[in-house]
């Protein structure tokens, strides 16, 4: 899967993912790093991470990510200072002239429980099977997924507090953008020093087809379900 497309100001070189090297160059994103609280030094690159779709620069407490998933984008920027989010965001920047996006989070320990991860996996596989539109409000329908997804996996029910806790973070996510995470494998998740589930990786599949705009229309009518009011999409 190519990470980011030929089209804009990014050349293809060895690896595209490679490109955004060019960025701990230029001045003005350094700028906008330390406006941040970001160590950044102009001509300095940090150590980095690859994903699935994206590379993520990693800096004292900070990551900051590149990624041309427009939906990750809008996501992190709905998630800009707000605390009570599964996800730290501290900023969103578009790289001008292109189709690439930087986001500033907290770095979290990816090193994710391996029960933890196992509960993710298969309510994910619960999603995909039955589909899952909303989150439920009350903490007993949650637990009542909870325990469905378990039954259905054929799997031990000492697992079903484990799968509402990942329920839990992707529920706070929900509520707070209106975005209905389709992707919440392990490698997508991670913990934060305290100990809470974090949603590392925003945005969703882009399989064959994708349609970004159809997707934040999407992510749009669910915040003014919830009563989100509606958002500048950048």
């Amino acid at each position: 899967m190519q990470i980011f497309s030929k089209e804009g100001a990014i050349s293809e070189g060895k690896a595209a993912k490679e490109d955004t090297l060019v960025f701990w160059n230029d001045k003005k994103f350094i700028s906008w790093l330390k406006s941040l609280g970001v160590d950044a030094t102009q001509g300095k690159t940090p150590e980095y991470k690859d994903g699935g779709v994206g590379r993520a620069y990693l800096t004292n407490n900070f990551a900051v990510k590149f990624t041309d998933n427009s939906v990750e984008a809008n996501v992190a920027n709905m998630l800009v200072d707000n605390k009570d989010a599964p996800a730290k965001v501290y900023g969103v920047y578009k790289i001008p002239k292109s189709h690439v996006y930087a986001i500033v989070s907290d770095k979290y320990d990816m090193d994710f429980p391996d029960t933890l991860g196992h509960a993710s996996d298969l309510l994910m596989a619960y999603v995909d099977e039955v589909g899952l539109d909303d989150y439920p409000d009350s903490d007993a329908e949650r637990m009542e997924i909870a325990k469905k997804v378990v039954k259905s996996q054929n799997e031990m029910p000492f697992l079903v507090p484990f799968v509402k806790e990942v329920i839990e973070s992707l529920f706070k996510l929900y509520k707070s953008t209106g975005f209905f995470h389709d992707d919440a494998m392990p490698q997508n998740l991670g913990m934060s020093q305290t100990g809470d589930i974090m949603v590392a990786d925003l945005g969703p599949n882009q399989p064959g087809g994708f349609d970004p705009k159809k997707k934040l229309a999407d992510i749009a009518a669910k915040r003014e379900k919830l009563g989100l009011g509606k958002k500048e999409f950048i």
